[in-house]
């Protein structure tokens, strides 16, 4: 099923089969970067998440359809990914806290929704030097940026201290599949080495409603 992009990964396509992807967070972002995993050919994809599908989430989590509502986001997506490929998926049913722990992994991507969880999460992979692809979204914006043990800056020294929204904020749904498209993209660089071409110390904030794409240089 890969033939249409085998040639253009080269031999970075056997790196990206044998590598471990950490999907921190399955509703939006995580649907479309879980389901791109497998397209791309990731085949060994851990999926963290905790929380049962809701009607509100199916205007942008692509894994999802009504028949899907009340179930387990972990196990619908399995059923999913499994259904597009032959993929070992490792499901986590856990909040991740100061407890969480982190298996060995080749890159995390953040699909989370709050910057507490981000933190407490992107600390645990610098200590074991892993790769985090951080994407976020809100109204018609995104953002997306890669934080790389002691070659970038860290998240907090990007973002600073953000106080997360009490209500969930409202979402244009083409934004979610942007970001988490380019989030995928970014997890291929790491892989294959392509640091020149990555998001390392540059943030790309999107905004669909004047159809804007800036990159900001952190170094």
């Amino acid at each position: 099923m890969f033939e249409r992009h085998r040639e253009l990964l080269g031999s970075c396509f056997e790196k990206i089969s044998d590598s471990g992807i950490l999907i921190a967070g399955v509703g939006g972002l995580g649907s479309t970067v879980a389901e791109l995993s497998v397209r791309t050919g990731f085949k060994n994809i851990y999926l963290v998440d905790y929380k049962e599908v809701d009607e509100p989430d199916l205007n942008r989590q692509i894994l999802y359809t009504k028949k899907d509502i009340g179930n387990l986001k972990l196990n619908s997506a399995e059923k999913r990914l499994k259904e597009i490929a032959d993929v070992n998926i490792v499901k986590i049913n856990k909040r991740i806290d100061e407890n969480f722990d982190i298996p060995d992994v080749d890159v995390i991507i953040d699909c989370l929704d709050n910057f507490k969880t981000r933190y407490i999460l992107e600390e645990k992979a610098f200590k074991k030097k892993i790769p985090f692809v951080h994407g976020g979204v809100k109204g018609y914006a995104g953002q997306v940026t890669v934080v790389y043990p002691h070659k970038t800056k860290r998240l907090k020294e990007i973002f600073g201290e953000i106080e997360d929204e009490i209500n969930p904020p409202q979402v244009f749904p083409a934004v979610v599949t942007l970001v988490g498209s380019i989030q995928i993209s970014e997890a291929v660089k790491i892989i294959c080495g392509n640091e020149d071409g990555s998001l390392m110390n540059r943030l790309l904030v999107v905004d669909l409603s004047i159809n804007s794409f800036d990159l900001i240089y952190l170094s």
